[in-house]
């Protein structure tokens, strides 16, 4: 069952990944890009709004809230 998960899981990040890697060559995120992290930070934010049974946000809100933060600018 473990063994399982975790190859569901690294065909998952594999996918996502390869989706970085082409943002990366457009020029859309920095080379240096935490690809752990990013994805964490994506995959979270579904598990947790699927386990509360929320509604999923704007994906692009969500693209540029991750890429930008929500400082103001000036």
């Amino acid at each position: 069952m473990r063994r399982c998960r975790r190859r569901r899981v690294r065909n998952r990040m594999t996918r996502a990944w390869a989706v970085y890697d082409r943002a990366i060559e457009r020029g859309e995120l920095r080379p240096d890009s935490d690809l752990w992290l990013l994805t964490d930070l994506f995959t979270g934010l579904v598990t947790y709004r699927g386990l509360l049974s929320l509604d999923f946000p704007d994906p692009d809100e969500v693209v540029r809230s991750l890429l930008y933060g929500f400082a103001t600018t000036g």
